[in-house]
């Protein structure tokens, strides 16, 4: 179907979802932290290392669905998943921030000198 103007509909409805992408991902972020507040950097990066293993994984299930069941891979809600995944797993983890060096460990406490000997203190008073 075409619109008045004579562009195919895949087209208009291509270039619609990748101008709202941006703004669906910062309703996600806001959303995201609005319930669970703040999140340290690294509890944010672990979070983006654990979503792109996820992801990771969905691309190997549906490699071996394209393999196996090529019809099954085929459908539209498969290839949503599928390139959803992708995406996902392209996503960098945030570096993490440079953290201070644990302090040095303090110095082990020196086995105390030995007490003089009496002939050492005899010769002292004897002179």
């Amino acid at each position: 179907m075409r619109d008045g103007l004579g562009t195919p509909e895949y087209l208009i409805n291509s270039t619609l979802t990748a101008i709202g992408e941006p703004a669906e991902a910062a309703h996600e972020r806001e959303t995201l932290r609005q319930m669970i507040g703040d999140l340290s950097p690294a509890a944010t990066h672990a979070i983006t290392r654990a979503d792109r293993e996820s992801a990771r994984q969905e691309i190997t299930k549906f490699e071996r669905m394209m393999r196996e069941a090529p019809q099954e891979y085929w459908k539209l809600e498969n290839q949503q998943a599928y390139r959803s995944a992708l995406e996902r797993s392209l996503i960098e983890a945030p570096t993490m921030p440079a953290t201070e060096a644990p302090p040095a460990a303090a110095p082990a406490p020196s086995a105390p000198a030995p007490a003089p000997s009496g002939e050492g203190q005899a010769s002292a008073t004897a002179a």
